[in-house]
């Protein structure tokens, strides 16, 4: 995803690569969070605690994978875009301006991530 950010970063759509970069590197604090606190967590000897905490910890796993997935594919699509030899059509830019402003805007996914960020 690096490479791709900064392929574009100097681009005809550099102004994008900071919200995507943002998302990315949420998420990746998000995964790095979740396998921090499994390495601090303590034993329990409630079974049912314990897989209710891994259960918990695998849908945050999925959530922050979906998330740089979802980065991921936002800027394979604008690479192959800024491959291109001819600029893009105006209506094929404002399709991708609109889903990266989607993505940086869901309020509700964000929440979520936030929330799965919380120390608990």
């Amino acid at each position: 995803m690096l490479d791709r950010l900064a392929a574009i970063q100097d681009g005809a759509f550099g102004e994008l690569a900071g919200p995507l970069d943002a998302r990315a590197a949420l998420a990746a604090s998000g995964l790095i969070a979740v396998e921090q606190r499994r390495s601090e967590a303590e034993a329990t000897a409630d079974p049912a605690r314990a897989q209710a905490e891994l259960r918990r910890e695998e849908q945050a796993r999925v959530l922050f994978r979906r998330e740089l997935l979802r980065v991921a594919s936002r800027l394979d699509r604008l690479a192959l875009l800024a491959a291109r030899e001819q600029a893009p059509a105006p209506e094929e830019l404002g399709a991708v301006r609109d889903e990266v402003d989607a993505l940086s805007t869901e309020i509700e996914a964000h929440q979520e991530l936030q929330e799965w960020l919380r120390p608990r």
